[in-house]
């Protein structure tokens, strides 16, 4: 299973990209790029009503294996 398998089953949100020869060649701007997904993302999450954030997850995880 790859992870592109994983983002259209909905398993995951997203897709890291990693630098050109992998993850492991690159640390410092593999955790850079963690880093700035995450600062996106959290400031995405922080925007949505927890009610509704609960919502869409338990959505979310309720469809996985269907």
């Amino acid at each position: 299973m790859t992870s592109k398998d994983l983002l259209q089953q909905g398993i995951v949100d997203y897709i890291i990209p990693e630098p050109n020869d992998g993850a492991h060649t690159d640390v410092h701007e593999t955790a850079l790029r963690i880093k700035t997904y995450l600062i996106k993302e959290i400031k995405l999450l922080k925007s949505i009503r927890t009610s509704k954030l609960v919502h869409q997850r338990q959505k979310k995880y309720r469809t996985i294996g269907r």
